[in-house]
């Protein structure tokens, strides 16, 4: 009986330590940065005026919207979950998988600039770079 103990106090040990392990990956992950939550407009595009108005929508649980023409009839919305993560030298990543399908992946840049808060967006399969206002 006493030996049982042993076991069982040993193998308790063992799964609680390896369950507080991590993997090195898990070190740059911020799966939903609060930062990002809220409602962004487009307002340049590779340093343009938009051809036409859209949004980002980041909400805490992962999940969004891109909405096109946002307040106009017409309007329509196309639904993503999203995650950022962090690379050794502090660059931040932006990855977007909108329900139809695929990856939209961004090198994200958030400040403050003229009373506003700035989200760049540099999309790195084309390199566009958008700029998105918080409002």
């Amino acid at each position: 009986m006493q030996k049982f103990k042993y076991v069982t106090l040993l193998l308790i040990t063992l799964v609680a330590s390896l369950s507080l392990t991590s993997c090195d990956d898990d070190d740059y992950y911020d799966r939903y940065d609060q930062n990002f939550i809220g409602t962004w407009a487009l307002i340049s595009v590779n340093g343009l005026e938009p051809a036409q108005e859209w949004d980002y929508e980041f909400y805490g649980d992962g999940r969004g919207a891109q909405v096109i023409n946002p307040g106009v009839p017409g309007e329509y919305t196309i639904p993503f979950d999203w995650e950022t993560y962090y690379n050794p030298n502090g660059a931040t990543y932006l990855n977007l998988y909108p329900y139809s399908g695929g990856t939209l992946s961004y090198l994200a840049n958030m400040y403050f600039q003229g009373g506003a808060y700035l989200l760049e967006l540099n999309d790195l399969d084309t390199g566009d770079e958008l700029i998105f206002q918080l409002y």
